[in-house]
């Protein structure tokens, strides 16, 4: 037996043909690796696309340090370009009212992963206004490191209409109540 180039013992019967499989099979390796790395940025792609154009503001946190913010979040929250809110501390944006509910909602996260279930929680803007929100949030793993991934959507025209139909129900029982008259169905 004789040794190649890169250390393997090649038989003396046909080393050409175990020279041809050893580089075959390297190049089906490469080949695969390569197939697999464009797939997966295919996805990453794909995922970018979802992240950037969803009505859902969607935000990236770790350690309540925001990393990622896609256009959404940046309207919703009141920030000229996503760029402001990259680095901002994640609970300034929680109403006072808020902020044990999302500190105890973020401590679960840590402590055993998955998600948390849908809320309605007030946020607040850049400048200091405040909307509600439903918002949910998932741990993900991104290159190897757990980060929190949140998604909120403005409910506040829901919240308006809901209290006006409410208001509107009820001076509608005084007036029928005043008026000393029946509804019949």
């Amino acid at each position: 037996y004789g040794t190649s180039v890169i250390g393997l013992r090649i038989g003396r019967q046909n080393p050409s043909l175990e020279i041809l499989n050893l580089f075959s099979n390297i190049v089906a390796v490469t080949l695969k690796r390569k197939l697999a790395e464009e797939a997966l940025k295919e996805n990453e792609e794909k995922y970018r696309t979802l992240f950037e154009l969803s009505p859902y503001g969607i935000l990236l946190h770790s350690d309540s340090k925001i990393l990622f913010a896609n256009q959404s979040a940046a309207k919703m929250l009141g920030a000229e370009s996503t760029k402001n809110l990259i680095g901002y501390e994640l609970l300034k944006l929680v109403d006072q009212e808020y902020l044990e509910t999302v500190k105890n909602r973020i401590a679960k996260l840590k402590e055993i992963g998955g998600e948390v279930p849908l809320i309605e929680e007030k946020l607040v803007r850049l400048d200091g206004s405040t909307f509600f929100a439903e918002v949910i949030a998932k741990e993900i793993l991104i290159d190897d490191k757990s980060v929190t991934q949140v998604l909120f959507n403005d409910i506040s025209i829901r919240i308006e209409t809901e209290k006006t139909i409410s208001l509107l129900n009820e001076r509608y029982d005084l007036a029928i109540s005043a008026a000393q008259l029946g509804v019949w169905d």
